[in-house]
């Protein structure tokens, strides 16, 4: 059986693919594809207040406080790794994996180089990395320049299913080559 591992949750709601239907379209075209698609978040649903965020269904939810070792075996096993700016991501890279990382609140190249990044700078993005800005950890929704406007965490709400998609694409034909 081939499998992907995917990790949907974060830290920060900034952190997040803030597309709404984005982790369950990418779980359905790989089901199409063929693969088992294995989620390894800690958390089933995480998120405060009134944003929480669960995890897609139709994957198999290996969601829970797991040790570090049976981590690293689910990334072994796997073909490639979807994820997001955290530290499942930093774990498959470190295993070598392929790591489709989808991501905009931080700058591409403050995190390990991967060919199959998805990142939208044609919205605002990378506030992570810009100096006049100060994260706060207490804030779980972050967006310091549009917290209270619709364009809230455009970074990655403006990432489609088809920009994942063409990258998914992508690693699977390096895979095969």
């Amino acid at each position: 059986q081939k499998t992907v591992c995917i990790a949907t949750q974060s830290t920060a709601q900034a952190k997040y693919w803030n597309n709404k239907n984005g982790w369950q379209q990418v779980v359905d075209y790989l089901n199409l594809l063929g693969y088992e698609v294995i989620c390894i978040d800690k958390e089933h649903t995480f998120g405060a207040g009134n944003n929480f965020n669960t995890i897609p269904n139709n994957c198999v939810d290996k969601t829970g406080n797991i040790d570090l070792s049976e981590r690293i075996n689910d990334l072994y096993n796997c073909d490639f790794f979807i994820g997001l700016g955290s530290g499942l991501s930093w774990l498959a890279w470190a295993c070598k994996k392929p790591v489709v990382l989808i991501s905009g609140f931080s700058d591409p190249k403050a995190e390990f180089y991967t060919p199959y990044r998805v990142h939208n700078n044609k919205v605002c993005n990378s506030c992570w990395n810009n100096t006049k800005y100060e994260f706060n950890a207490g804030d779980w929704l972050w967006c310091p320049e549009h917290r209270n406007d619709d364009r809230i965490f455009e970074c990655t709400k403006s990432i489609t299913f088809d920009m994942v998609k063409e990258k998914i694409d992508a690693c699977i034909y390096d895979l095969k080559k």
